[in-house]
């Protein structure tokens, strides 16, 4: 999971924690709701369990790229370099993978 940072304090630095509010504050004070986390499209936002707001990939679009990769893989015999093609494959379906375990250990279920 990738902290989120407070964007109103001058370092940038200060990692947002929950209050019981369902608020989150960061060292300095600054609060955020959850209408104002803005990600990025294939992200989403969980807390881990020190209370630490962050985001991860959402798991949904983590399938996605693995689904991608397989097809990707059984077409790499059609490609110039099939070796190579094949470690592409293989190399974005571990990348779908990790992704989808560190949402799913940050609780964010697909």
């Amino acid at each position: 999971m990738h902290a989120i940072t407070c964007g109103t304090c001058a370092t940038g630095t200060g990692t947002l924690r929950v209050l019981p509010n369902r608020t989150f504050v960061c060292p300095s004070g600054h609060q955020l709701t959850l209408q104002d986390v803005d990600l990025d499209d294939g992200h989403v936002w969980a807390v881990d369990a020190s209370g630490v707001l962050g985001y991860v990939v959402n798991p949904a679009f983590s399938l996605e790229v693995i689904a991608e990769a397989i097809d990707d893989l059984a077409a790499s015999g059609d490609c110039p370099d099939p070796a190579y093609a094949a470690r592409s494959a293989l190399d974005k379906a571990l990348g779908g993978c990790l992704e989808f375990v560190a949402a799913r250990r940050a609780g964010v279920v697909a």
